[in-house]
């Protein structure tokens, strides 16, 4: 995006009880980002890979050029995006007990639940699903880029159903090594009656090509009913 019309990119640091040391995520906010807006902004969670770190969506996935363009373009709500570290032994807790506290802290965003929204790709797919499915009421809005569920927690496909308005997968074509995954996954929600969209299969493999025009697609879905 030409400069003056970029969000601000910025670095959280904050205190895990999970993992006791300090921690950091980047946090992405729309060129106009005011912090004393009446209205308080709708809360995105975007989620890395398995083996990758909370840099990989800024430093490969290129989510800012993403989130500027779609803003200026009017395609996308103003919101704040924050791209946590999910290399932890228990990333519910992080989220919600740590990550999140610590981001309302500084940063003007929503506690309600239905303007909030969660997505990752691969194994932050599997954490978004699993956040999801076990905290029904605390987002609205779930996304999953080549990502499923290893195993299956318990949780109640009424209460899921009723607190979600958007739940999307998406996942690679045939060269995509997680197809099968995302596939099995399906089947699961499908079988317990749990409401959700396909994307249907995006052209590419397990990789940001894939991820980054799976970003691009759900956007613009975020945060507007309807």
């Amino acid at each position: 995006a030409p400069e003056g019309e970029r969000g601000d990119l910025s670095v959280l640091t904050y205190s895990s009880a999970v993992t006791g040391t300090e921690r950091n995520a980047y946090v992405w906010t729309p060129v106009d980002y005011d912090p004393a807006r009446a209205e308080p902004y709708p809360l995105f969670v975007l989620n890395h890979g398995g083996g990758q770190n909370w840099g990989d969506w800024v430093e490969v996935g290129r989510a800012p050029q993403i989130l500027d363009n779609l803003y200026r373009q009017g395609e996308i709500e103003p919101m704040v995006v924050v791209m946590p570290d999910g290399n932890v032994p228990n990333y519910q807790a992080e989220l919600l007990e740590n990550v999140i506290p610590a981001l309302a802290a500084e940063y003007h965003v929503t506690d309600d639940p239905q303007q909030r929204a969660i997505a990752g790709l691969s194994m932050g797919g599997m954490n978004s699903l699993v956040t999801w499915l076990t905290n029904p009421g605390q987002f609205a809005y779930v996304g999953a880029f080549s990502g499923g569920l290893f195993f299956t927690p318990p949780f109640d496909a009424e209460a899921v159903n009723a607190t979600t308005t958007l739940a999307r997968i998406y996942v690679g074509d045939v060269s995509d090594f997680a197809r099968d995954w995302v596939y099995g996954t399906m089947a699961t929600l499908d079988a317990a009656g749990v409401a959700y969209e396909f994307a249907g299969e995006s052209v590419g493999p397990h990789g940001f090509d894939v991820w980054s025009a799976n970003l691009v697609d759900l956007l613009p879905r975020l945060f507007r009913a309807g």
